[in-house]
């Protein structure tokens, strides 16, 4: 539901170089969202509605995506008020929390490489140890 993100589209007719989030970093400090995009290149039946929401001053901005295109205003301000009742420096508790356990490190990985018997083509990327 919520991420950082690289999205050129908001300012994309502005010739936007740099993902979305680059420029509200840039121009926002205070709590708020930007306005609501809806992404319809997936089809009618994965329509994607998503916008950038920054919880606290000066934290980071985060990404909340919805599925369709029915999102006001309203239901965009509930969900933010539940997520910075629970939120960490800005950051949502329960996606630090989801982040912190789902995070698989490099040793990790080549263990499950190893176990898998999967194997790169030389010149490929590594599993760094």
């Amino acid at each position: 539901m919520a991420k950082t993100s690289n999205t050129k589209k908001q300012f994309e007719k502005l010739g936007s170089l740099a993902g979305d989030i680059f420029y509200y970093n840039h121009v926002t400090k205070g709590p708020g969202f930007s306005k609501l995009f809806v992404e319809k290149k997936y089809g009618t039946d994965k329509i994607i509605s998503s916008t950038f929401v920054r919880l606290s001053d000066s934290t980071p901005i985060i990404k909340l995506e919805f599925l369709g295109e029915q999102h006001d205003e309203k239901e965009i301000k509930l969900v933010i008020n539940k997520l910075y009742k629970t939120s960490i420096g800005g950051y949502p508790y329960a996606l630090k929390l989801a982040h912190n356990n789902c995070k698989i490190s490099d040793k990790e990985l080549a263990k499950m490489v190893s176990l898998l018997g999967l194997s790169n083509e030389i010149g490929s990327r590594e599993v760094l140890g």
